[in-house]
């Protein structure tokens, strides 16, 4: 299966994650890469996450706290996908 999705973060992490390709470690909300399905929205939702944990003081020890996005083509085995647009998911992530 292969999707277009988008990542939001600072810019530190942004060129952390460049240089290491998304390295698969202990995240935010478990073990994982998570990634907006690329559309016309996927910036302006990637950019309430990484609002909504500044705003919760995440990144604090971080100086340079500027919002990045990355673009990126992901090819994944569909066992391993979570499809946040189903519509049960969708209503509880509107929430956020």
């Amino acid at each position: 299966m292969i999707l277009f999705g988008t990542h939001g973060t600072i810019e530190d992490s942004a060129r952390k994650i460049i240089c290491s390709n998304f390295y698969l470690g202990q995240g935010r909300v478990g073990t994982g890469v998570y990634f907006w399905r690329k559309n016309e929205y996927s910036v302006t939702l990637a950019k309430g996450w990484y609002e909504f944990y500044l705003k919760k003081n995440k990144y604090d020890k971080i100086v340079n706290k500027n919002f990045a996005y990355i673009d990126v083509k992901i090819n994944i085995n569909e066992e391993n996908f979570l499809d946040l647009e189903l519509p049960e998911l969708k209503d509880k992530i509107a929430n956020i």
